[in-house]
This record gives structure tokens, sequence and C-alpha cells, in this order.
């Protein structure tokens, strides 16, 4: 049987971050396949033709700062010191405690994205590596065990496994406000916000206190804004100091005296725990502890255990999440001083008010006003991105899992009903990574194990198919998806 008749295919579909950890482990383990493993051809589709930067890294300028310390950034899960050791041959100014800017981690993902290309060069033809520059539409299981990846354009692409890595997604409570004059979503441009702040003066506006917002707020400070800067916050959680060198292996530990399981009684509610956070913080901080050292020390799996049989288990698993909240919210100790020192100037103000159509009013003049009082001249949205995988009704925010899970192909999480489950879906061939299967935490190392896994398991999946007459059938089509699509400008590499 020949080698072309044999070509199994797999299609990753969301270009950013994860989507380029997978195409990278796949490409890497098909290097160990044995001499006669069928030939493998692997499409990675990402509409913006950006690949491996995603949203999150995708920065103009270097004030934007990685949220994670340079020793979190691998996106490897067998080599976690991966990234370090680049940082050391290319910024020796960093260490592995360094918060580098974003502008330079997308060098780093540039490179991963090269070598990948060229490992796969290096197969004799085996391995062949399709980047298209095109927005999925559609996603459909066949009958015959395959899957059919729908294009904008209304073309198709035939695949025995479709990796989903779509990344974050857009909040839906924001929609009305898109092409809104005044308005930026997910402002990760300095230029853009040079240019927004420009064009009159009045007092800034930002949705959010998370970590998007603090890039937001130093942008500002480099761009030397006056202006006085409101800070909207639906539950008011604001960033905490996260110092590396006072958390790691040898550093002082907080021991919790408050938050702890035994803690828990019968008058355990979420008020009652919620003064017990606070008394926990008070004490500790009277130790020359921070919160930072309440949240890592907090024994969430010990709270979730006594929950399941616990009178108060609804309030306890409340609570735990709002943990969680906190816990995904740290900011490097130059930005936290920064914060406080906007705060204690007065030049940023926290209001605690939910922004959405029924607080939030556009003036004739172009500005807004949120909560019937406060005037707005420039807004920008650092909550833009959503965390849960599925909306109020329980359908899917992507439109791709939605598809799937329209035809009882996608698994939602066994702990965690807002993500979608790691890893396997329930039809064979079919994979989900990235922001979509954690709703509570981002990161790099929060998904580079699922990454790595659901990389390779696809590989093997498609490397163990028995050979039909649908491979051929499929190459077929798929070729001549691809010439019709790199004349319409898609890149194929």
């Amino acid at each position: 049987m020949s080698q072309q008749y044999n070509t199994k295919t797999i299609t990753i579909i969301g270009g950013g971050l994860s989507g380029l950890t997978v195409f990278y482990e796949q490409v890497k383990a098909y290097q160990n396949a044995p001499q006669d493993a069928p030939a493998v051809e692997i499409n990675w589709i990402e509409k913006s033709g950006n690949f491996g930067a995603g949203i999150a890294y995708n920065a103009d300028d270097d004030v934007f700062l990685l949220n994670q310390p340079a020793k979190l950034m691998s996106p490897f899960a067998d080599d976690p010191q991966h990234f370090t050791r680049w940082l050391e041959k290319n910024d020796p100014g960093s260490d592995e405690d360094s918060f580098v800017p974003r502008r330079l981690y997308r060098r780093y993902l540039d490179e991963l994205l090269n070598d990948a290309l060229e490992t796969a060069k290096q197969s004799g033809g085996k391995l062949k590596t399709s980047l298209i520059s095109a927005e999925a539409d559609d996603l459909t299981p066949q009958q015959n065990g395959s899957y059919r990846v729908t294009l904008k354009s209304g073309l198709t692409i035939k695949s025995d496994a479709v990796v989903l890595t779509t990344g974050h997604l857009q909040n839906r409570d924001w929609q009305h406000l898109q092409g809104v004059p005044h308005y930026q979503q997910s402002p990760f441009h300095k230029a853009d916000i040079a240019r927004e702040v420009n064009t009159a003066t009045g007092n800034i506006g930002i949705i959010g206190t998370g970590q998007s917002m603090m890039d937001c707020l130093a942008t500002l400070e480099a761009l030397g804004t006056k202006e006085k800067i409101y800070l909207f916050s639906r539950d008011n959680i604001l960033p905490w100091e996260f110092d590396p060198k006072k958390f790691g292996e040898d550093a002082p530990r907080y021991e919790l005296q408050f938050l702890t399981p035994d803690k828990l009684d019968s008058n355990s509610c979420f008020d009652v725990l919620k003064q017990a956070f606070a008394k926990e913080i008070k004490n500790a901080e009277a130790e020359g502890f921070t919160l930072g050292h309440v949240l890592t020390g907090f024994d969430k799996q010990g709270f979730l255990k006594a929950a399941a049989h616990h009178p108060q288990g609804d309030d306890i698993r409340k609570f735990t999440g709002l943990i969680d909240k906190y816990y995904a919210n740290p900011t490097t100790p130059e930005r936290f001083r920064l914060f406080q020192k906007l705060q204690n100037n007065g030049q940023v103000e926290i209001i605690r008010q939910d922004i959405n159509a029924d607080t939030l009013r556009q003036d004739a003049d172009g500005g807004f006003t949120i909560g019937g009082k406060i005037k707005i001249a420039h807004l920008f949205n650092s909550a833009a991105l959503g965390r849960s995988a599925f909306d109020k009704n329980g359908l899917a925010v992507d439109k791709l899992a939605r598809a799937a899970d329209k035809a009882d192909a996608l698994a939602r999480h066994p702990k965690d009903k807002a993500s979608i489950r790691p890893g396997k879906q329930n039809c064979a061939g079919l994979y989900v990574t990235g922001p979509q299967t954690n709703a509570t935490r981002w990161g790099v190392e929060t998904f580079r194990e699922h990454s790595r896994d659901a990389a390779r398991d696809a590989l093997s999946y498609v490397l163990t198919l028995p050979e039909t007459k649908n491979h051929q059938e499929n190459r077929k089509e798929n070729n001549h998806v691809k010439d019709r699509k790199i004349s319409a400008g898609t890149h194929r590499v």
C-alpha cells in the first residue's frame, strides 16, 4: 500500500499558545513513530493568520508583562525549564523569577513554531503541515468516524482527528458595545490606547480589576496620563502582590489559623467564612505575611471534601469559588506598587459596579455614564474574555464546541460545570485543551499537561486507524480545498 494512500489527517483549530503546544508536541512525537507508520498531515487553522501568539502574547510594547514568572511559562509539561533556558540566552538580565514582556515571549513562541516546521520538513515527506488562515465555522462528526470542518467560506476539510484549542472566549456581557466609539475591548496594544486617550480629555474607565487591568493601568502610566481613572469591579476582587522569592520552597510558610477544614461547623455559612477570611488576612499581616500566603496556604480540597457531607455544603463550595477568584489575580511587585501609588494619590478610584446594558448609558457627546452618575470619556474593557465555556442556558459559548455538543460529542468537566472535560471527548478522535477546560485558573502551566496529552493521544489515535478508502477521499478533498484557499490568501507552509 502506498504511503500517499495511507496518509492520516489531524486538524488543530485555534492558533494561540495551546494550539502551538499541540502542534509542536505532535511534530516532535512523530519523530519517534515506527518506520512503517503511515504518513500524517497536520492542518492548523487560525482565523487571524497569527499562529502561536493568540490574543495574550500579541502585545506591541514591553509595558505589557507576563502574569507569571518565567519559571512557570514553559509550555512543555516534560520540560518545565524550557523557557528559562531560552531566556538565559536571549535576555541575560532576566532570571526564572522575572516577569518578562509579552513581546519577548512572543519571540520565543515564534522560534518554537519555526523549529516545529523545520522538524516536519526533515521527515522525508511523511509529515506534512498546513497552516491555514481561515475561520472554522462548523464541526461535524461523520458516520465513518472522521470529522468535517467547515470554513466560513463554505469550503470543508475532512480529518481523522480534531483538537479544539480555540482559546479564550469573548464575554457576551458587552457585545452591544462592539464598534462603539471610545470603547476598547481587550486593550493589549499601547498604540491603540494612546490613540484613544488623545482623542479627548475626560475620565477614564476600566472594566475589571484583574491582571489585564494592571496592563492597561501601566500603559496609561507610561503614556503620562493624568486623568481620573475609575476601576469598575463586579466583586471587588483586587490584585495582590506576587513576589516569587516570597513563595519559593525555602521561603517561610504561613500556617492558617481560622480557615481550615477542621474549623468548619454548622454555622459555617458563606458570610461567616468571609469573616474568617478577613480575620485570617489580618492575622497573617500581623505576622509579616500577605494575602498571597493565605491564598496559597488555603486547603481547597479539604474544604470541598468537607462540603460533600456538610449542611452548609453549598456555601462552602461558593466560598472556595471566591478564593479561586482571588488566587487567580496576582500581579508583579512592580505593578502592585504602581497600583498602590495611584490609589494613594487619588488618581485611581475603585467602584463596585456591575457594567451591563442597564448600568451603562451612551451619551450624546460620545462618552458614557455609568451607574447614573459617573461620566466616562474613554472606556477600556479588561474583562472582555469570559471564563465559562457554557452560557447560563448550558449551551457552549464557542460555536465549534456547540456544534460538537449538539452531536453529543462534547464531554462536560466532571467537577467544573462551567468547563469542558480536557482531552478525549465523547466521540473517538475529538480532543479539547486550553482555557475552555478550566473556568477558575488560567496560565501556561494550567494547560500544558492537557495539551501534551491531547496532542499525543490524537497522534496515536490516527496512527492506529485501519486504512480505508476514506483516507484517500479525504486527502483529495483537502488538497482541493487548500488549493482554492491558498489562491484566496490562505497560507500553507
